[in-house]
Parts: structure tokens; sequence; C-alpha cells
């Protein structure tokens, strides 16, 4: 197809969309009752829940997340500008977290969970999303992930270098797996090496090193489908492949499967089924983003039926931005007002849920459009005659499509404008 084509893949959206439910049931009906997670100010002991612990393995939803970001990030950045794929990302970042932050904020004044000076400061920051500082909400951390990829990505545009998708993918990928090698070594010996606690508690946990593997494997996914692979970029598939069944299975279990000796002494008779089920997860998840990435669909579909499924798929951000103190509080409420555990539960997730579509079909787009028309206004102040100016607006390179099996040449148009991008 041109690459003026309307391809949507909504097996994707509807991937997304389920990684978040995965993530938000985690939050509100496992993670929240710990002793040290952010929601335990919330719940502050009033009541439990231990049937949620059927939702522990829902965090591997931020994975499934990595690797479509990767996927769909490569498709937006083709052909594009330094300049217009940083707009794309602060159009699609930011209406949606000054909503959903404003909302979380009131959350945990209300509650009175935490000091009001913490929640203020916390919450100026997130609205600014500079990736370095505390958050308003537990989530948000993963933006800050999501925006040291972009920049990484900004800068090969910048540089015109898109057209070495590839390299920049393998790369990615070899340095992730290298630091999943060296991190198995480390816990094999039970020695500590303070310079990989960095890129695992610390700040460098933001930089695509410790999820790496991730976002390279969606780049790759898309690579293959639009201009196939190299042997390399085959074999960084495959690592990238080996290290996030690492990540997800965990050193532990790992190691255990190795046959090695983990610092906890553990054997392979203490490996239950439950420590796999977030790396068949994980796998399950990127076999189905890998088939509907080359079945694009809707042409035969209602356009009721076509924007449902697009909408679906816009709530994923604001669901995965709302969930965790908002849901935690409700679930609270209706506890402490004598609604069993389970209803409780439903009823917060299924009013988080309805929160987040009306974010996205009434909320965002005002905001949007406010965004746009202040970027409408900047881009002409920026002359084009200049270096600096003219390095952003110039071409950032392109992959070209390569083989018969690209379903579409690109995702422009209505696909690009919503699928992660609106």
């Amino acid at each position: 197809m041109s690459s003026g084509s309307r391809a949507y893949f909504y097996g994707i959206d509807l991937v997304r969309f389920a990684s978040a439910l995965m993530v938000a049931c985690f939050h509100i009906g496992y993670s929240a009752f710990g002793p040290n997670s952010r929601g335990a100010p919330l719940i502050d002991g009033l009541f439990t829940f231990p049937a949620g612990g059927v939702f522990f393995w829902g965090s591997v939803g931020v994975q499934i997340f990595f690797v479509i970001s990767g996927f769909v990030i490569a498709n937006s950045a083709n052909g594009s500008t330094p300049f217009r794929f940083l707009r794309s990302r602060m159009e699609r970042l930011y209406p949606a977290v000054w909503i959903c932050a404003s909302v979380t904020c009131a959350v945990w004044l209300v509650s009175g969970a935490e000091p009001f000076r913490d929640v203020i400061a916390n919450y100026l920051h997130t609205l600014t999303l500079w990736p370095l500082g505390e958050w308003i909400d537990a989530p948000y951390w993963t933006i800050a992930c999501e925006i040291a990829f972009y920049g990484l990505v900004f800068i090969l545009l910048l540089g015109g270098g898109f057209g070495r998708l590839q390299h920049f993918a393998v790369g990615m990928v070899i340095v992730g797996a290298a630091f999943w090698v060296l991190r198995l070594i480390v816990d094999a010996s039970g020695r500590d090496l303070p310079p990989l606690e960095f890129f695992i508690t610390g700040a460098g946990r933001i930089l695509p090193v410790y999820y790496g593997p991730f976002f390279g494997l969606g780049m790759l996914m898309w690579l293959w489908r639009r201009a196939g692979l190299t042997p390399l970029g085959w074999i960084a598939a495959l690592l990238a492949v080996l290290s996030g069944l690492v990540e997800t299975l965990g050193t532990g279990v790992t190691l255990n499967l190795l046959g090695v000796a983990p610092a906890a002494d553990l054997t392979p008779g203490d490996l239950a089924p439950g420590d796999f089920v977030r790396a068949l997860v994980w796998l399950a998840a990127c076999a189905v983003i890998l088939v509907a990435s080359g079945r694009s669909a809707g042409g035969g579909m209602h356009p009721a039926l076509k924007r449902g499924l697009r909408n679906i798929g816009l709530a994923t951000y604001p669901l995965y931005l709302l969930h965790f103190a908002l849901g935690v509080w409700i679930m609270r409420l209706l506890a402490t007002n004598g609604f069993p555990a389970w209803a409780g539960f439903t009823l917060a997730l299924a009013t988080v849920c309805a929160l987040s579509f009306a974010v996205t079909i009434y909320g965002e787009p005002p905001i949007r459009r406010v965004v746009r028309a202040a970027f409408d206004r900047l881009e002409p102040m920026l002359p084009r005659d200049r270096l600096v100016s003219g390095m952003l607006h110039r071409a950032g390179g392109q992959v070209q499509a390569g083989h018969a099996g690209e379903p579409a040449d690109d995702l422009r148009g209505e696909a690009r404008s919503t699928l992660l991008e609106r």
C-alpha cells in the first residue's frame, strides 16, 4: 500500500489495552497490599484482598508495552523530521498526563495518605514530565523510560540516520543483553557490583539498558515487516527474546533453569508453575503483536465498530495513568462500607476504565488542540536558514519498504494519528 493508505492494526491496540488491564489488576488487587507499596498508605490496613494474589503476574504488562512502543515509535519516526517527531510525542503525552495527574493529586489530597507538600511537589513535577524525580503516582516511572527511548530516537533523526534503524536496534539489544548476562553472573556469585545497581535501582534504570531488549525487539519486529532483517538483525531478535525471558522469569529462576546455584541457593525442585507465568504471558503477547502487525484491518468494518476499537486503544494511556491511586481509593471506600472485596475490586476497575474512556473522548481532544495550536505558532518562529532549526526540520531518514510481506507501506494518516500517537 502507499504511504497515504489508512491501514490500521487493531490487534496491537487490543494487546495494549489488555496489558493495561493486567497492570491495573496487579496494582489494585495485589501489589497495593504490600507493606512497602505506594498504595499501602491508602489502604491503611483497613481491609485485605487475599484473592488478589491471582494477579501476581500482571506487572508483565509493562514489558509488553515496551515492545509495542518499540514497534510503533519506529513506524512513527520513519520519514519524519526531528521537530515533527518531538511535536507528536508532546501532543500525545502531555494532555492525558495533565488530566490524569490532576485526578490522582485530588485522590492523594482527599485521602490524606501523603503529606500535602509532598503531593503538590510530586504533582508539579509530573506535569512537566521531567524524567528524574518523584512522580504523583507509581505507574508514571515507565514514562521516564519511554522519554529516554524517545530521546535516543530523536537524536537518531537529528543526525539523519533513521535509515540505519536496524543498526540502532541491534546496538540497543546488544547493550541490554550484555547487561543481563552480567547480572546473571553477579547474582550467581552472590556478590555486589555497584555500577550494575545504577541500572537496576538507580537513575540509570530509565535508560534503555535494563529494558533495552524490549524496545529493541519491537523495532526489529517493525523492521521485519517493513524491509526484512539481516542475519545480524535475526541474531539480535533472538538475543532480545532471551533477554526478555531472563527479565520476566527473574535471575533466580533463570539460574536454576541453567543449573547454576544462585545466591538464594534454590534448587530446580523449588521452582513452581507460577514462576513461569510472567514469561509465558509475555511470549504469548509478543506472538500476538507479531501476527497483528501483519494483518491490517478495517476496510469492511462498520464505522462505529472502528471508532469503538480505536477508542479502546487510545484509552490505554489514561487507564495506565489513572488506575493506581484512584482504583485503590475507590476499593477502600467500598470495602470499608460493607462491599465484599471482589465486588469492590470489580467496581473500582470498571470505574477507572470508564473514566479512561471519558478522558480519551472528551478530555484530551480540547487540550490537544491547544497544544497543537501552540506548536503551530511556534514553528514559524524557528527560521529554517539557521543551523539548529534547519536540523530540526530536515528529514531524519527513512527505512524503505523492502519485501512482499509488508502489510502496509507505513502506518501514516489515520493509523499514525491513532495508534499511540493521538
